[in-house]
């Protein structure tokens, strides 16, 4: 794997935190996201949300 960054003057150790952090942030993000819409269907059609 490699990380790249713009920012000068940045050790690999804060790079990688960084990157680690927004990781998690990302992942709590989807979580919430998955649980306000609850268990919806996926569907395009109402004969496809009909078969589900």
């Amino acid at each position: 794997m490699i990380v790249t960054t713009n920012l000068e003057n940045m050790d690999k150790e804060k790079v990688l935190f960084l990157y680690n952090r927004r990781n998690e942030v990302e992942r709590v993000f989807d979580v919430l996201k998955n649980e306000i819409d609850g268990n919806r269907l996926r569907s395009h059609s109402n004969e496809t949300m009909e078969g589900k």
